[in-house]
C-alpha cells in the first residue's frame, strides 16, 4: 500500500516514460513521470505516476472537461478529501494548474493498490466482512462528521490493500459527487451505481437535507449483503439472507435490513451509530483470524480455509425475479468490463461467467414472457468479446442462439438479437465456407425479419449493412 503524496508547482513538459506507452493528457510539472493508466473515476482519468522530487509513487488524476463546471466539480472533491484523514479514505495531496490554454485542472491524490472489494464477495467469515464494513464506516462516519456525502459507495469504489500481518484496510477512492447537497441539479440516477444506490436516488425528487446521509447507510448495507451473501441486493434482501441464515446471524440480518430499509427515516439515525453497531458485531479472535489478503503485487489471495460457503449464482433465492437476476447480472458484466480495463483478464473472466450465469437464469426463470434477459446477455457476449477465446466465444454464441430459439416471440427485437448471433458466428468462421455461408444467411434472413416489423431503425440498417459487406467480402463502406 502506497499513502504517499506532494505538491506540484512547477509546469513545463508532457512525460511519457520508457516502461510504457501511457502518458498524461497535457503538460504537467516535469517532477512528475507518467508510469500507466489506472482508470476512470467518475469526473476523470486516473493515471499511476513517479514524483522524481520526493522519490514516490502518487496518482494523478485528470478531468475530462475542462469546462468551468468541471474543474469546479474537481475543486469540491479535493476540498472535501482534504477535511478527512482516516485510512479508509483516499487522502487528497495537491492540485495543480496545468500551463496549457484551454487545459484543466489535475489533483495529486493518495495512490491505492489492491483488489476491490466486488473481488471479495461470498469469500469471506461473516466476521470478517463485518470488521472490513466496519473500518469502511469509520472513513464514512469522519466525512459525515464534516457535512460531507460520498453518495455512491459500491464494490468497484473501495480498494483492499493488507501490509504483512495487519489487518486488511478498506479504502474508499473516488469521491467524484462528494458533499453535493441534494439531487435538485442532476437527473434521474446520474453518477451512482443502480444496485447500490438507495431508492431515494432512482427518484427524480430532492432528498431532505436531513435525510442525505441516509443514502451512504444503504450503500453500505449493501456491501454488507453483498460481502455475505455474494450477491448484491435483490427487490427482497429478507429472501436473500434468508437463504444463507448459517452464515447470517439474527442481530446481523436485522442490522442489514434496518440499513437496507426502503424509507430513509427507518434507517439509522447516523452513520456514527451503525459504527457502533458493526463494533458490536464485530467478534473477532486473533487467534483463529488469519490474513486474508497476500502482501506482494496487490493480488487478491482468498485462502481455503476463509471459504466457508462457496457461493455461486445457483444460490439465488427462490424469491428472486427475472428482473432481480438480470441487476445481479448486469453487475458482474459491469465489473468484469472494468476488470478488462485494468488488465486484469482472469479475473474478468470470471466475473463474465457469472454474468452469464445470472442471465441464463433469468432467461430460464422468463419463460418467454420477457425477451429483455436474453437481450441483454446477446448484447454482453458480442460486446465484450475479448473476455473470450474464439472457442469460447463460439460456444457461448451456439449456446445463446439455442436460448434465443426457444423463445416464441414475433418482436424485431429478437430478430435483431439472433441476427446479430449469426452475423457474429459466421465472422468467427470465415475459413469454413460451407458453415460461414450457412451463418450468413441465417443472420440476412433474420434481420430482414425484423426491418419487416421496423422498417426505420437505424442500427437495424447498421447490421444489415454489415452484413452485405461480409457477404460481398468489402470493408463495409459506411455501415
Amino acid at each position: 500500500m502506497v499513502r504517499e503524496g506532494n505538491n506540484a508547482n512547477k509546469y513545463n513538459v508532457l512525460i511519457s516514460d520508457n516502461d510504457g506507452d501511457a502518458s498524461f493528457p497535457y503538460r504537467i510539472a516535469e517532477r512528475y513521470h507518467c508510469k500507466g493508466f489506472l482508470g476512470s473515476g467518475g469526473s476523470g482519468l486516473v493515471f499511476k505516476a513517479w514524483d522524481d522530487m520526493l522519490q514516490r509513487m502518487v496518482a494523478i488524476k485528470f478531468i475530462r472537461n475542462p469546462s468551468f463546471v468541471a474543474r469546479q466539480r474537481l475543486v469540491a472533491e479535493a476540498r472535501a478529501l482534504a477535511k478527512v484523514n482516516h485510512p479508509s479514505i483516499c487522502s487528497i495531496y495537491d492540485i495543480g494548474e496545468p500551463v496549457d490554454e484551454h487545459s484543466s485542472l489535475f489533483m495529486v491524490m493518495e495512490l491505492i493498490e489492491g483488489p476491490r472489494l466486488a473481488e471479495l464477495a461470498g469469500k469471506l467469515t461473516t466476521t470478517q466482512a463485518i470488521k472490513l464494513i466496519h473500518k469502511l464506516a469509520e472513513g464514512v462516519s469522519e466525512l459525515h462528521a464534516v457535512g460531507l456525502v460520498h453518495n455512491d459507495i459500491n464494490p468497484g469504489n473501495v480498494i483492499i490493500t493488507q501490509q504483512g500481518n495487519e489487518e486488511p484496510m478498506p479504502t474508499l477512492i473516488d469521491l467524484s459527487i462528494a458533499g453535493r447537497p441534494s439531487k435538485q441539479s442532476r437527473p434521474k440516477g446520474f453518477g451512482v451505481t443502480p444496485l447500490f444506490c438507495a431508492p431515494e436516488q432512482r427518484e427524480d425528487n430532492e432528498i431532505a437535507a436531513d435525510m442525505l446521509e441516509k443514502v451512504d447507510i444503504y450503500s453500505l448495507g449493501a456491501l454488507l449483503l453483498f460481502l455475505v451473501s455474494g450477491q448484491a441486493p435483490s427487490k427482497n434482501p429478507a429472501a436473500q439472507l434468508k437463504t444463507i441464515r448459517r452464515r447470517c446471524s439474527p442481530p446481523l440480518r436485522k442490522f442489514i435490513l434496518r440499513c437496507l430499509a426502503e424509507s430513509p427515516k427507518k434507517r439509522f439515525s447516523s452513520m456514527a451509530e451503525v459504527v457502533g453497531i458493526l463494533g458490536e458485531l464485530s467478534y473477532y479472535k486473533p487467534n483463529r483470524q488469519p490474513a486474508i489478503l497476500a502482501a506482494s503485487a496487490g493480488v487478491i489471495v482468498a485462502l481455503s480455509v476463509l471459504v466457508t460457503t462457496q457461493l455461486t449464482p445457483s444460490a439465488w433465492s427462490d424469491d428472486e425475479d427475472s428482473e432481480g437476476l438480470v441487476n445481479q447480472a448486469s453487475m458482474h458484466a459491469l465489473y468484469a468490463t472494468q476488470l478488462m480495463h485494468e488488465g486484469k483478464g482472469r479475473e474478468a473472466r470470471q466475473q463474465a461467467q457469472k454474468s452469464i450465469q445470472y442471465y441464463r437464469q433469468a432467461i430460464t426463470l422468463s419463460d418467454g414472457q420477457t425477451i429483455e434477459p436474453l437481450l441483454r446477455l446477446v448484447d454482453f457476449v458480442v460486446t465484450q468479446q475479448q473476455l473470450f477465446s474464439q472457442s469460447e466465444l463460439s460456444a457461448l454464441l451456439l449456446d445463446t442462439l439455442s436460448l434465443a430459439e426457444n423463445i416464441n416471440s414475433e418482436q424485431p427485437q429478437l430478430a435483431f438479437a439472433m441476427a446479430k448471433i449469426y452475423y457474429h458466428l459466421a465472422k468467427l468462421h470465415q475459413p469454413r465456407t460451407n458453415v460461414y455461408q450457412r451463418w450468413l444467411e441465417h443472420a440476412k434472413t433474420a434481420i430482414e425479419r425484423a426491418l419487416s416489423i421496423q422498417p426505420d431503425t437505424p442500427h437495424y440498417r447498421t447490421l444489415e449493412c454489415k452484413i452485405d459487406a461480409l457477404q460481398n467480402q468489402s470493408s463495409g463502406g459506411t455501415c
